[in-house]
């Protein structure tokens, strides 16, 4: 199995044959790509017979530009709850009081389409609240249809 040393100076691999070759390939790795297989020493691709063949010709290649992909992710990105859409569905759900709390579902109906927005346009950033999301929007809509039902105007305490 060999190792290759990126631009980037980190290490990828080990790997196999095949991998190195297609890597050569698709112009992410070259003749003066250091490389080991096992525990050898560093040394260019070019120096090892099973892969002299793909460099016969090349002349001298500058060296690789652009580092390899890592063949192993780090460690995950930690993903965060999307605060607008937490406040919002806060808001939505208070705006669900008759009468007096429209304003609170219309603050909750904005709060919850910007984080909608936030949440897919940044996916890896935010958990996956968008459901929480869709639920204020709707929670919120409720809430002003609610509200402009019963006409909002105050107490509908008729005395006569």
């Amino acid at each position: 199995m060999y190792t290759i040393l990126g631009n980037d100076q980190r290490q990828y691999g080990p790997t196999s044959e095949a991998n190195v070759r297609q890597w050569v390939a698709e112009g992410r790795a070259n003749a003066q790509t250091q490389a080991r297989f096992g525990d050898g020493a560093w040394k260019t691709l070019a120096t090892f017979p099973e892969f002299s063949e793909l460099f016969s010709g090349a002349g001298s290649v500058p060296p690789l530009i652009s580092p390899l992909p890592p063949l192993v992710s780090g460690p995950p990105q930690e993903r965060i709850t999307n605060s607008c859409t937490v406040g919002g569905f806060v808001c939505a759900c208070l705006g669900l009081i008759p009468c007096c709390c429209a304003p609170l579902a219309i603050a909750g109906l904005g709060l919850c389409i910007a984080g909608y927005y936030q949440i897919l346009h940044e996916p890896n950033r935010f958990s996956t609240s968008r459901g929480l999301a869709i639920a204020g929007i709707t929670v919120a809509i409720v809430g002003l249809l609610l509200n402009a039902g019963m006409g909002c105007s105050g107490s509908r305490i008729h005395i006569d």
